[in-house]
């Protein structure tokens, strides 16, 4: 027989039980309702959602800033323009130093005071180090690395870069070690027309339409180049195969009168592809650059064309 107390404790036991049990309930509830938005929201879109062919990126930008896009029809090849030389070269100059610029050293990122120096003594201005800049993604990620690893402070366009490929997922961190999510992405960049700045009498910043776009295409073709393997893969045997030994080396003197580092035969070979094929404006390349007739610049362009993959930079 069970006592009326013992009842009673029951009763009391029941109701402390449904509290703890509806507490419980509660927090689950709860908590779902905090990681709800979580796993159903969608991650943030990077800044480069925007496809553009190469009309496109050389109408007028809406934007006064930073234009963000990927070429249309190569996903893999992802393009900034900057309102100015000035800061396009603000954001990528110490990389170009890193990967390009002969003289300078590969295994290091130089610091603010190093890269004033470097460019004291190269004759270089900040505006017109490069006209564009075309990178692999593993290159950037390997300039952050760098970075890091030597304690440089990067200035607030470096990161704004840095920012955008990692909204956009194209570059990761990985502990210590910057990583590319893509070995076949590149990032190509090139800047809005401009007049020339009469407060530097000794540099000649004039960007007009048809040298933009000269510079536009022959930066696209290095994207290309990063992210099509077929076409890298006939440039390649373009310089080894259909050039001859005398012909390479014209190419590497003028690559290196322009400050590229001559020992990167990848970058003697890339840069002869897109000086060749893809750098329309006299201005800015012709067969007296080279030290070559127009009949042998001809022969050059003859040679790379046979057996050229389908592949287009872009259409007009």
């Amino acid at each position: 027989m069970i006592a009326e107390g013992e009842i009673a404790d029951a009763k009391r036991r029941r109701r402390k039980t449904a509290k703890v049990f509806g507490i419980i309930v509660a927090v689950v509830i709860g908590l779902g309702l905090v990681m709800l938005p979580r796993v159903l929201t969608p991650p943030p879109e990077g800044p480069f959602q925007q496809s553009l062919n190469v009309a496109g990126l050389l109408a007028p930008a809406q934007e006064e800033g930073w234009r963000f896009a990927r070429l249309e029809g190569r996903p893999g090849v992802l393009l900034i323009e900057f309102p100015s030389l000035q800061a396009q070269g603000a954001a990528l100059n110490r990389i170009a130093t890193l990967v390009e610029k002969a003289g300078a050293p590969r295994d290091r990122v130089l610091t603010d005071l190093e890269m004033t120096e470097f460019m004291r003594d190269t004759g270089a201005a900040a505006a017109t180090f490069y006209y564009g800049h075309d990178y692999r993604m593993a290159d950037m990620a390997r300039f952050y690395t760098l970075a890091d690893a030597g304690g440089v402070e990067l200035s607030a366009a470096e990161l704004r870069v840095r920012d955008g490929l990692t909204l956009e997922g194209v570059l990761a961190q990985d502990g210590d070690v910057w990583t590319a999510a893509d070995e076949a992405t590149a990032l190509v960049t090139y800047a809005r027309a401009q007049a020339d700045d009469p407060a530097t009498p000794h540099v000649d910043e004039t960007l007009d339409a048809a040298v933009r776009e000269t510079i536009l295409r022959h930066e696209l073709s290095h994207g290309v180049y990063f992210t099509d393997p077929e076409y890298q893969a006939h440039a390649q045997s373009f310089w080894n195969e259909k050039l001859t030994e005398e012909e390479r080396q014209l190419w590497r003197a003028f690559l290196a009168r322009r400050d590229y580092d001559s020992a990167n035969e990848e970058m003697m070979l890339n840069e002869t592809q897109a000086f060749l094929m893809h750098t329309p404006d006299p201005r800015v390349f012709s067969a007296a650059a080279l030290g070559v007739t127009e009949e042998q610049l001809g022969s050059m362009r003859a040679r790379f064309r046979d057996g050229a993959p389908a592949a287009v930079v872009a259409e007009r």
